[in-house]
């Protein structure tokens, strides 16, 4: 009986310790979403570019319907068709890719000139400032 007294005592105190550190965190996240010149400087950046999400793929198969097609088209000639049928939307999408590699150099550029962390709005002397850092860093990764 003492023995399921002790363990439920254990698992009392360890949800106890849970949600205080939950708490604790939510604390600072807030803080930092309210507070952190770094964070904001990320979102005004990460707002000014836009990358296309949509590039397509152009994996090419065919199958021949019979042995017919196959002696009179050659696997050669059916790829240059389908190459001259879709080069218009092949080259939109290369260009597509174009712009992202140009616009993600920008981004690293601009993204790489934020040093400011550890700085903000306000300062809480209440919050230990090596965590909080430690949350503002982790939150930059993140949303980079």
């Amino acid at each position: 009986m003492i023995e399921v007294l002790i363990i439920s005592c254990f698992i009392f105190v360890a949800i106890i310790i849970f949600f205080f550190l939950k708490f604790r965190y939510n604390k600072y996240v807030k803080y930092l979403n309210n507070n952190s010149i770094s964070l904001k400087n990320l979102l005004v950046i990460n707002n000014e570019f836009s990358f296309y999400t949509n590039i397509r793929n152009f994996d090419e198969s065919h199958t021949y319907d019979n042995s017919i097609s196959y002696n009179n088209i050659s696997c050669e000639d059916f790829l240059i068709y389908q190459l001259q049928y879709k080069k218009y939307d092949i080259e939109k999408e290369i260009q597509k890719v174009n712009i992202n590699k140009i616009n993600y150099d920008k981004y690293c550029t601009k993204i790489s000139k934020i040093k400011n962390f550890g700085e903000y709005v306000e300062n809480d002397p209440k919050l230990n400032k090596s965590y909080l850092l430690k949350i503002e860093k982790n939150f930059f990764l993140k949303i980079y």
